[in-house]
C-alpha cells in the first residue's frame, strides 16, 4: 500500500508540476500552491500532513489535506519548492 500511495502522488505532483501555473514565472510578489492526495485508486486522503520547502532558503510551510484530500499553500513568495505528504502508516512521498 505504501508504494502505491507514493506512484500515485509521484504520478499528481509530476502532472502539476507539468503546468504552467505551477512554476514561478517572476512576476509578482507570491503565488500558490495546490493539490490533491490520492491513493492508487484514487481514492482521497484526507488529514495528511503536507509540507512545501523553499528549496534555496530552507523555509517550510505546513498544511493538511481537508475533506476532500486537497490542499493549498497561499502568498509563497517565487521559488522552487519540494511537496512531501505524510501520514501515519504510509511512506513520506
Amino acid at each position: 500500500m505504501r508504494s502505491t500511495l507514493l506512484a500515485a502522488f509521484v504520478a499528481l505532483l509530476m502532472c502539476f508540476l507539468a503546468t504552467p501555473s505551477a512554476r514561478a514565472q517572476g512576476v509578482g510578489a507570491s503565488g500558490g500552491i495546490r493539490g490533491t492526495v490520492t491513493d492508487a485508486t484514487g481514492a482521497v486522503i484526507t488529514k495528511t500532513a503536507v509540507e512545501a520547502l523553499d528549496v534555496a532558503r530552507g523555509q517550510r510551510y505546513d498544511t493538511l489535506t481537508d475533506a476532500n484530500g486537497q490542499y493549498q499553500f497561499a502568498s509563497l513568495p517565487p521559488a522552487t519548492y519540494s511537496i512531501s505528504a505524510t501520514i501515519s502508516g504510509f511512506q513520506t512521498e
